[in-house]
């Protein structure tokens, strides 16, 4: 599942330097409408809303950046949804695998985003 910036969210501090997000598309949760006050600040190749400002400085995102290989392999050794919807454990190891060294950069830049967004790094 690819996350992609709206001209919005490239504009938005949350995405600033992002260009696209490789993910895995471990479920079919996903923000398909949002209110008036609300910014879509990036799109998932599915069509769902990924990404999301409120406001000045709140921000939703549809994304684990916590998400490492071995939190995955914990996940499918103890989670059933992999079981009932037939996804082989090596499946989803060689996606993430795939998409690892792009996923990790990404997340470093998100939280990087966010910290400064909220005046939390140091000068």
């Amino acid at each position: 599942l690819q996350m992609n910036p709206t001209q919005e969210g490239r504009e938005s501090s949350l995405l600033r330097g992002v260009e696209s997000v490789p993910g895995l598309g471990l479920n079919s949760e996903g923000v398909v409408a949002v209110g008036p006050d609300t910014k879509v600040l990036a799109r998932g190749n599915r069509g769902t809303i990924e990404a999301i400002q409120v406001g000045k400085n709140r921000y939703g995102v549809q994304r684990h950046t916590e998400e490492t290989y071995s939190l995955i392999r914990r996940l499918l050794a103890e989670e059933t949804q992999f079981q009932r919807f037939g996804i082989p454990p090596s499946d989803v190891l060689s996606d993430y695998e795939a998409v690892r060294k792009a996923y990790d950069a990404v997340a470093r830049r998100l939280v990087t985003n966010i910290l400064g967004a909220a005046n939390l790094l140091p000068d």
